[in-house]
């Protein structure tokens, strides 16, 4: 299972992060990767990634 988190780096998102990366594969999709705006951009990455489960810690 490969679980794609939003707002990596942030404080919420390092520690969803590390507990995920215990267990399953973790994509981690920082703003330089995914604006969470723009809603052509998250079709795009979320296509090219196919993750299981999407986590949005993005502020």
């Amino acid at each position: 299972m490969s679980i794609a988190v939003t707002g990596p780096n942030g404080l919420l998102g390092r520690e969803v992060t590390k507990v995920f990366k215990k267990e399953y594969d973790v994509i981690e999709l920082p703003h330089d990767i995914l604006d969470i705006t723009d809603l052509n951009q998250v079709r795009e990455v979320l296509s090219n990634y196919m993750p299981t489960v999407l986590v949005n810690c993005a502020a």
